[in-house]
């Protein structure tokens, strides 16, 4: 499953490429945005960041949002 997962990836992100225009230059950093921010939701819903800190805690939801706000801005800055 694993494998099938990493693999078709690879095939979005070549069929999101391709309709990005000029802007293919930023589908790289959108799609390791999303597998970052995929990665930290599912350990918060397998219980992973369980025991960690207020602090750590914060400055991880931090990071998601700024991750997140990027990819919008990213996106909002190709279209027309």
């Amino acid at each position: 499953m694993a494998g099938l997962l990493w693999f078709s990836q690879f095939i979005l992100y070549g069929m999101g490429k391709s309709k990005m225009g000029p802007f293919t230059f930023t589908s790289w950093g959108i799609l390791m945005a999303l597998t970052i921010v995929f990665a930290t939701v599912w350990g918060l819903i397998r219980g992973e960041w369980k025991g960690t800190s207020k602090k750590v805690y914060f400055l991880m939801i931090l990071s998601l949002v700024i991750i997140i706000v990027s990819s919008f801005m990213i996106g909002i800055s190709g279209s027309e």
